[in-house]
């Protein structure tokens, strides 16, 4: 069982060590959480999680530029490489004159070089 931000999400172990390298670690390098049947995610957004979750699940996600900023930095700190690549996707198919700046910044802060490249043109 997984918590953030007061919800609570079934999950399977297997499918989480399989999809991302932090929840592998997490549960197989002898951390407290590794035989703790709830592990709170303290600075998760649940809903955001529910989309990792579901992504996890069954490769389908809807990234809009209302998510993607979000989704990016939990799939990041998660390490789902997957969801990872799909965020930077979009954000080098959505640039605009309008957006190009603080898609740029974002991409500074988390080291996307491939994201940073498209911002600047």
């Amino acid at each position: 069982m997984l918590v953030a931000g007061g919800m609570r999400f079934r999950v399977h172990r297997a499918i989480l060590a399989a999809n991302s390298p932090y929840f592998r670690a997490l549960f197989t390098n002898g951390m407290k959480e590794t035989d703790e049947e709830t592990i709170e995610l303290p600075g998760v957004d649940p809903s955001i999680l529910e989309m990792v979750l579901n992504y996890m699940y069954m490769r389908s996600i809807v990234i809009n530029l209302d998510n993607v900023f979000t989704l990016l930095t939990h799939a990041d700190n998660f390490f789902v490489s997957g969801l990872v690549e799909k965020c930077s996707e979009f954000l080098r198919s959505n640039l605009s004159s309008t957006n190009c700046v603080s898609i740029l910044k974002f991409a500074q802060s988390y080291y996307k070089t491939d994201v940073e490249a498209a911002a600047r043109g």
